[in-house]
């Protein structure tokens, strides 16, 4: 009788609350990561390594996130240098991928 009192007034309402608290907080982690995301500016890789003209080392340029890295750099007005393991792999991507 104590006992089912016990449960029923003392661990159960402590259950809710604990439960409601974590609750609570995976919501407010969730937002916040999602106000994150949603103020993310694009970086602009010229402003902040240097003006016209300056010059991008890119290694694994033929292809993967190099290549991608490569197409961004020179979108952005960067000279680049490209390094790869494939010379053969390299010259398609300079042929076919960066010259525009």
């Amino acid at each position: 009788m104590l006992l089912g009192l016990i449960w029923t007034y003392l661990v159960v309402p402590l259950a809710y609350v604990i439960g409601s608290i974590k609750l609570f907080f995976v919501v407010f982690e969730l937002l916040v990561m999602l106000n994150k995301r949603k103020f993310r500016t694009r970086m602009d890789h010229l402003k902040r390594y240097g003006g016209k003209g300056t010059w991008a080392l890119v290694t694994g340029a033929s292809d993967g996130i190099g290549l991608e890295f490569c197409k961004q750099l020179a979108r952005s007005g960067f000279n680049i240098c490209l390094v790869s393991r494939a010379e053969s792999k390299m010259k398609t991507v300079v042929e076919n991928d960066l010259v525009q």
